[in-house]
């Protein structure tokens, strides 16, 4: 999928040991940023994926790009949006995965 400047990113995430109780639907977070920036506080956003169901393992959650429109929002609206996105960008997605305890990279050109 491309993702375009003010465009939705939507991140998927199967991991069936983060399944910790059978209950109702767990959460997890992942690390968003653009590729080839490195991931801090103004270039990346914390998302926290929410599991499809209970039991499922697999977990989704989106957040949006910034764009020209983003100044008109609040600052609690901007801090949310991914920023420096432009055409062409490829988004790199950081999770760590406890069991077995590596960093899993995923990245997508937009």
């Amino acid at each position: 999928d491309r993702v375009g400047v003010g465009g939705s990113v939507v991140v998927t995430l199967t991991d069936l040991d983060l399944d910790v109780n059978a209950s109702f639907a767990n959460t997890a977070q992942v690390n968003v940023s653009r590729f080839g920036v490195t991931p801090g506080p103004d270039t990346s956003r914390l998302l926290t994926v929410t599991e499809t169901g209970p039991s499922t393992g697999t977990f989704t959650g989106s957040l949006l790009t910034a764009s020209a429109a983003a100044a008109s929002f609040s600052p609690a609206e901007r801090a949310a949006l991914l920023p420096d996105v432009v055409v062409g960008s490829s988004i790199r997605v950081y999770y760590d995965d406890r069991f077995p305890g590596r960093t899993v990279v995923a990245d997508r050109t937009g």
